[in-house]
Order: C-alpha cells, then structure tokens, then sequence
C-alpha cells in the first residue's frame, strides 16, 4: 500500500483540488493521510465534507507545529509501507501511484524514487526539467547541483523504513525537504524517472516564504564538515544566499565561515570555472 500524507494548513480554497487528484487515481492500493496542523480556516471542514464517505481518507488534526512535524505525525499513523508527501496546494497527475507502483515493482532493492513533474504559475504549466537523469542516481549531490535530479514532494516516494530512520527536523519550516534528503543521500541510493507525475503549484507558496526567525531555515544550519565536495558546493550557496534573505540574522550565526578555508577556496575556483564554461559555451553556441 501506498501512504499519501497531506500536510494542511490554511489551505480551504486549494485543498479540494488536491483531494479530487488523489481520489481520481487509476491505481487503488493507496491511503491518504491528511494532517490538520492547527489550520485556522475553514480547511479542516472543507476536508471532512469531500472524505465523510471515503474510508481510504484519514484526516487528524493537531496543534500548530508546522510542515515538517505534520509529515512525522504522519508517517507514525500511515499503515503504508510506501510514502508520498503531497503539498496541499499541489495535485497529482491521474496515474502518479501507478507509476510509483511500477518501479517499486521492478526494482525491489530499491527504497527510494524520484520523478519529475510540472510546474504551473498563473495558468501555464510546464515540465520541470526535460534533462532529468533516468536510472539510478550515482552522485546525488552532483546532479542536485547541476540540476538533473531534484526530488520533490509530490513526485518521491520513500519506503517507510527509510522516514523512520530520517524524520523531519520538527523546528525546521523551510528548506525542511533539502534537510532530510541530504540525510538519505548519504544512506540509501535513488531511482529516477523523467516522468511527471505531479503539478507543483507555485502561486500558493506563503508557507515556502522566507522565515520571520531565521532558525526555522535550514539555512541556519549549515554543517559542511566532513561533508563531500559537492554536497558543500550545494551547502555553499545556501550559505552565500542566507545573507542575501536574512541580512543581520545571517550574520550573527555566520560570523566566520563555516568551511574549511582550502574547501572554500576549491569552492570558489569550481565556480569560476564553470562559470568561465558556460560563458565559452555561449560564444561557441552562437
């Protein structure tokens, strides 16, 4: 079975979108678990009017805690062994679970996978990316960085075990996801697939705004050390953009850099020299 877990905030004029994507799905074996996290409008009734007559829908409601606690409250109560988080501003496409379904299927080892997906903003729709790798991912952090693999809520589905072991950080409401997958990099390996399976919804992103205090970013906790060249390249432009978002907050728990000076300056060459490649690449490409 397949666990969808619809973390729900302040969402009543959206969320039905999204609850009519899920119940349309041409697969079956499935759940939804919506989590009512402290919503203070009409969300909640909203959600109990569409799924009263619907027993594969779950809807709970707790206080306020933000996205991440919602998706381990989730996890805990799903009775899945498989798990896709959706955004309740987000919707999948008809047959995203038999996707998922189908890989899971052929590659029985393998515990994490990845799709793409649309993206819409102001009625037009696009695909993500058309680049994206197809296969099994060799350096996740690489081709993160160099935009060929991105998995995003909505479009992975993780085995159970996998968000057991690496839940959320509950204090963490932004850049929460790149958190936790930066943590299952280093653990388990990813499957991609360039098939969209899911319309990300980019007018709705209040909750994905920059945070009033800075330690509910995962830009304030930053830890290169230790950490492989290009998993500190990605950890490098957190870093540079969180002064640019956060101004003095940054500064303050950044008073020195936290890389290595060799590492930093290695960072800082790899930069140019990509930089330098893709200006030569455009003069050539004319």
């Amino acid at each position: 079975m397949i666990s969808i877990i619809v973390p729900l905030y302040n969402k009543e004029s959206v969320i039905l979108n999204t609850l009519i994507s899920i119940a349309s799905q041409d697969y079956q074996d499935w759940e939804c678990v919506i989590v009512n996290d402290g919503s203070t409008d009409n969300s909640a009734q909203v959600v109990s009017d569409f799924v009263s007559s619907d027993k594969r829908f779950a809807l709970y409601t707790k206080a306020n805690g933000g996205p991440s606690s919602a998706r381990n409250f989730g996890v805990q109560v799903a009775k899945g062994n498989w798990i896709v988080f959706l955004d309740a501003d987000d919707r999948f496409e008809k047959n995203a679970l038999r996707q998922f379904s189908k890989l899971i299927d052929k590659h029985p080892n393998i515990k994490c996978f990845s799709f793409n997906f649309y993206i819409e903003h102001e009625g037009e729709r696009k695909t993500y990316l058309s680049s994206l790798n197809n296969g099994l991912i060799a350096n996740p952090y690489k081709e993160w960085y160099n935009k060929r693999f991105q998995p995003r809520t909505g479009a992975a589905v993780f085995h159970k075990s996998v968000l057991l072991r690496h839940p959320h950080k509950d204090y963490l409401r932004r850049f929460e996801d790149a958190e936790l997958l930066f943590n299952i990099f280093r653990e388990y390996s990813f499957y991609q697939s360039p098939e969209p399976v899911m319309t990300y919804c980019c007018d709705t992103l209040a909750a994905s705004g920059v945070r009033k205090d800075f330690q509910e970013d995962f830009f304030a906790h930053l830890q290169p050390k230790g950490k492989s060249f290009w998993e500190q390249m990605i950890l490098y432009q957190f870093y540079i953009a969180s002064f640019t978002l956060y101004g003095e907050q940054a500064r303050k728990v950044y008073p020195n850099s936290p890389f290595h000076p060799c590492m930093e300056f290695a960072i800082r060459l790899k930069l140019q020299l990509m930089n330098l490649s893709h200006k030569i690449y455009r003069i050539f490409s004319k």
